[in-house]
């Protein structure tokens, strides 16, 4: 049946009865213009979910312009607007499932753009010479961008420069900041990730030249300080308690017992197999402990210590103090302070994912132009006429 419910003598409406109920039959390209003068009340529905339906889902996400997961009236008459005024005439909507190009109407510029995309398109897959194009050409979106031409999505993948050196960064950023998608489906660098990618470069480097400049201080036994100091934190919390007790012994000669262990102990661990280091004796002292007594670095040590001891005397009391067969404890804070500086310029160690990287090949990427070619290459992609807002728009 023909109506024109909205009182509109410019237009009239065909329904069809469907489901119990009278629905307009959207037939022409004067029904598309004229969509916005029908009564909303005649509308078979007012809103749509945007997903669990029997249609393009991509499709749907684009009309759902403000993303709440609804489609509603204004977005079905704003998509309807802009169709119409992108196609010479919105007739052709009706005819198939594939669009002729030569029906944008490249009259003004938007729809010049809209053409050069969707021609763009039907290059990368293939189809030029048809001239045509239809939903099903959008199902695989990688295959519409090449990894190595720009496509407007800010993300540089290797493939994008020929330049050797700047490819082999980028797989160092993509390898320690993590790959950003390129719509082309390969991993490539944002401007996020090569800005932290050099920050983090940065911070290392100016960590490194600390202990450069600072050498005497900072390595004062050049490349075996790191060894020596890792030895010295292996034994510093049982040598400061061993000086402890000592100290507390010549206080009182009557704490000297009660400092060590008690006989009950050693026959608690004669009654069982005892390991070579058995933590039940390695949390006994280091040795005996008496009043002003030096600490052994031979006999009479815990035998569950002897292997770490014997690594800090190598390590670190003979290049520094010189061998001996026992240490005081002017000669423990001695040591302790040569290594101070040390352990606290490792300890400002920036975290960084690239620690791991070449020194040299890091100081020398992060000294030349290559962070701004880099970013020059992303600037390039950003503005390619294939941009993503083109390709949504086709």
């Amino acid at each position: 049946m023909s109506n024109n419910p909205t009182g509109n003598n410019k237009h009239r409406w065909r329904f069809f009865r469907s489901g119990g109920f009278d629905q307009v039959a959207l037939e022409t390209a004067d029904d598309l213009r004229n969509l916005a003068d029908l009564d909303p009340k005649l509308w078979t529905a007012l809103n749509c979910p945007t997903t669990g339906l029997e249609f393009d889902a991509r499709t749907l996400a684009l009309l759902d312009t403000d993303g709440d997961g609804q489609i509603r009236v204004p977005e079905i008459l704003g998509a309807v607007r802009w169709t119409c005024q992108m196609l010479k005439d919105p007739q052709v909507l009706f005819d198939g499932a594939e669009l002729a190009l030569d029906s944008i109407d490249d009259s003004h510029p938007e729809g010049v753009t809209l053409k050069a995309a969707a021609a763009r398109v039907l290059e990368y897959l293939g189809k030029y010479e048809s001239g045509r194009i239809g939903v099903a050409d959008f199902a695989d979106m990688t295959r519409l961008f090449s990894p190595d031409h720009p496509n407007g999505d800010g993300v540089a993948p290797a493939e994008l420069t020929d330049d050797a050196a700047l490819q082999t960064v980028i797989g160092e950023i993509v390898a320690t900041q993590g790959g950003v998608p390129d719509r082309s489906g390969e991993p490539g660098i944002s401007a996020e990730t090569l800005a932290a990618f050099f920050e983090q470069a940065t911070a290392l480097l100016t960590w490194r030249k600390e202990a450069a400049d600072s050498a005497e201080a900072i390595m004062p036994l050049g490349a075996a300080t790191a060894a020596a100091a890792e030895a010295l934190t292996a034994v510093e919390t049982k040598l400061d308690d061993y000086f402890a007790r000592c100290r507390l012994a010549a206080f009182d000669a009557r704490a000297a017992e009660a400092l060590n262990p008690p006989a009950t102990v050693y026959g608690a661990l004669g009654e069982r197999p005892i390991a070579a280091e058995d933590a039940d004796v390695a949390a006994l002292p280091l040795a005996a402990i008496a009043a002003g007594r030096p600490l052994p670095l031979g006999e009479g040590v815990n035998p569950a210590w002897t292997s770490r001891l014997a690594r800090f005397q190598d390590a670190v009391v003979k290049p520094l103090l010189g061998a001996r067969e026992s240490l005081t404890p002017e000669d423990w804070a001695a040591v302790s302070a040569k290594l101070v500086a040390y352990r606290a310029w490792h300890e400002a160690q920036p975290e960084s994912s690239v620690r791991d990287l070449d020194p040299a090949y890091l100081a020398k990427i992060a000294g030349d132009d290559t962070c701004d070619r880099l970013a020059a290459l992303i600037a390039l992609d950003l503005e390619a006429d294939t941009s993503a807002a083109k390709i949504d728009a086709v």
